[in-house]
This record gives C-alpha cells, sequence and structure tokens, in this order.
C-alpha cells in the first residue's frame, strides 16, 4: 500500500492519537521547531511524504507495518490477492 497525501486533519487525529504536542512532533521527524508542524495541521502546507511515513513508523501507525521479534518491518511487496 502506498501512502496518500494526508489532509490537515488525518496529521492532527495522528499527532493527537499518540498525545504528542507540535515541538515533540515536530522533533521527532527532525524539525528546528513547531512552526512547521503547526502549518501541515492548518493546510498551509502539506507534509512532505517521507517525512508523514517517517512519523508514522515511529509513531507505530504506519499502515504497512507489523512488528517481527520487537522490529519494526514493511514488506517491500504484496502477492497478487487471488
Amino acid at each position: 500500500m502506498s501512502l496518500h497525501q494526508p489532509t490537515k486533519r488525518e496529521v492532527t487525529v495522528a499527532r493527537e492519537r499518540v498525545k504528542l504536542t507540535l515541538q515533540q512532533a515536530a522533533k521527532l521527524v527532525h524539525l528546528s521547531g513547531h512552526a512547521r508542524w503547526s502549518e501541515y495541521e492548518s493546510g498551509k502546507r502539506n507534509i512532505e511524504i517521507s517525512r508523514w511515513e517517517l512519523f508514522l513508523l515511529k509513531t507505530g501507525q504506519h499502515p504497512d507495518a507489523c512488528t517481527v521479534n520487537g522490529m519494526v518491518v514493511i514488506p517491500l511487496h504484496r502477492p497478487l490477492p487471488g
């Protein structure tokens, strides 16, 4: 599954789900301050897909990730259905 560009609401909900402040979310994905993260949540700026994926991975919210022996794993490909 490839990630889609999240809406501002999806960004906010994902941050709130793991009880992070704007500053903590920004720091988690290597932003120097919370202003940029605030722009993501206000809709002034779209979060880069790579940064979004990093946030989802670090907070355990990535839709394709699973844990194997304590390590987060994302399959590179999936078999075709049927």
